[in-house]
């Protein structure tokens, strides 16, 4: 068989795998469709998506970046690159605002992180007409982290009205 065909076949694999939910299968055959063939857009593309759904945005933006160079004319994978960019920046920018205020073990702090990273993934992951509730159970969570966790957020979060809140967060997700 050829490397084109290979690459077919993981690429396609991939994608089924990733609709049953097995993300890091699906991560593993769309890595090998690359591997067969690193001209095969799809096999980056599907990279892109399977590192996407394991929460590893910067190595699914370098793969869904490849797919981009290799097709730049694809609507499609534009934006799902850029939607992929928003959430990465959105999440950057989450942790560099509450990573650092809070009082904790080194060790805890990935724990909080990646229960953090989660919640986001999850709101990202809505319907639109759902994502206004669930940012409204993720600013209540972040109250319940500082009061239990003593986590102290920046005092400019504390004092903003929870609608100022809900619109900058709209504005990251949306």
């Amino acid at each position: 068989s050829t490397p084109e065909k290979k690459a077919l076949l993981n690429s396609n694999l991939s994608l089924v795998l990733k609709n049953m939910g097995e993300m890091e299968a699906a991560r593993q055959h769309a890595q090998a469709a690359t591997e067969a063939d690193a001209s095969y857009v799809k096999g980056f593309w599907r990279l892109g998506q399977a590192l996407q759904a394991l929460h590893r945005s910067e190595e699914a933006l370098e793969a869904l970046s490849k797919a981009k160079a290799l097709d730049p004319s694809n609507k499609a994978l534009m934006k799902e690159f850029k939607k992929v960019e928003k959430k990465q920046k959105a999440w950057k920018l989450l942790m560099d605002l509450i990573l650092p205020t809070i009082n904790q073990p080194e060790k805890n702090k990935k724990v909080i992180e990646n229960a953090l990273k989660d919640v986001i993934y999850s709101i990202f992951n809505l319907q639109d007409q759902d994502k206004h509730v669930a940012v409204r159970e993720f600013i209540n969570h972040l109250y319940t982290i500082r009061k239990n966790l003593y986590v102290r957020l920046p005092r400019v979060i504390i004092e903003l009205s929870d609608a100022t809140i809900i619109k900058f967060f709209m504005y990251l997700i949306g």
